[in-house]
């Protein structure tokens, strides 16, 4: 039996804030963007890229519940900052919302301004890897222990798109603070016009 394996990749982040800041919201994952990285395990450069699908087993909110939010993956309980809420699988990756624990929000929402500008997921295979007809590795099926927020990115397709005072995100609440959100919300109205087709 092959040993169990843990990979982290790490994605740039931007993000608004809205209310009092409690919920982040992002794309964790970005879906058909090949990188490089090498392989804790056997030392060698390889490729990969995630693809739809990839983290569907985990999209019920009990769990997704699982998922904790950290300070990069250092263990210990002042690392972790939050935990998640819901997670949801589009065609360009999967977006993920993320419940920060009252008395870090203020120092997290300031580290992902200043310092912290990237995400980091940490994930489990969870068959034999697979490659694609352009020896790349596809990553269709994957657990996700925990998402870090870090200073190192990988990825650039994955985005922090807000952080938000409650979990029922309603349009109509205040905005304060949102210099992403016009064009957020244009991006999202079209690939909601594009599923219509």
């Amino acid at each position: 039996m092959e040993p169990l394996r843990v990979y982290t990749r790490t994605f740039d982040t931007t993000f608004d804030v809205e209310g009092d800041g409690r919920t982040l919201l992002g794309r964790i994952v970005p879906y058909g963007e090949t990188i490089s990285f090498v392989d804790p395990y056997d030392g060698k450069v390889k490729k990969e890229r995630f693809v739809p699908g990839a983290l569907a087993k985990q999209s019920s909110p009990g769990a997704w519940g699982r998922v904790g939010l950290s300070f990069e993956h250092d263990n210990g309980l002042s690392n972790h900052i939050g935990y998640g809420h819901s997670l949801e699988e589009r065609d360009d990756g999967a977006y993920a919302s993320f419940r920060l624990y009252e008395t870090d929000a203020p120092k997290v929402r300031e580290m992902l301004e200043h310092s912290h500008k990237g995400m980091s997921l940490e994930f489990n295979p969870r068959s034999k890897d697979r490659s694609g007809s352009d020896g790349v590795i596809v990553r269709d099926n994957v657990r996700v222990r925990r998402v870090g927020i870090t200073d190192d990115p990988a990825y650039t397709g994955a985005k922090v798109l807000a952080v938000r005072e409650r979990d029922d995100f309603d349009d109509e609440d205040e905005v304060v603070a949102t210099p992403n959100l016009d064009a957020l919300r244009a991006h999202l109205s079209l690939l909601r016009a594009r599923r219509a087709l």
